[in-house]
């Protein structure tokens, strides 16, 4: 007998048969996905915005081994500072961006409190 093209040999055999289709068709749709993550440099254990804005963050200062500093600050600090001390930073030419940020961060929350 055949059924959908391919013969039944056995009870198990179409299963096994109808089981492998979708395989190929599963892989054939991962391949698609895994092409379009690929595209997209996304992190997939961002899930709030502010992890966004601090991982982006440690990035641009090329500090991504503080990444976890950097997205604390964006969750617990005035964004608007956090990006007034980006901006300073990145039109300077500083050797160290990182030690750079964290000094003029902590110039303007003097001033603030004064």
């Amino acid at each position: 007998m055949l059924r959908g093209g391919m013969p039944v040999l056995a009870k198990y055999g179409i299963l096994l048969v109808l089981v492998l289709r979708s395989r190929v068709r599963i892989m054939k749709s991962l391949k698609q996905i895994i092409d379009g993550k690929q595209k997209g440099e996304k992190n997939k254990y961002v899930t709030r915005e502010y992890q966004d804005f601090g991982y982006r963050l440690a990035m641009e200062l090329g500090d991504p081994g503080h990444k976890s500093l950097y997205i604390k600050l964006a969750k617990e600090e005035d964004r608007a500072v956090l990006e007034a001390c980006r901006r300073f930073v990145m039109d300077s030419n500083a050797d160290n961006k990182g030690a750079l940020f964290m000094w003029k961060l902590k110039e303007m929350k003097k001033r603030i409190v004064t």
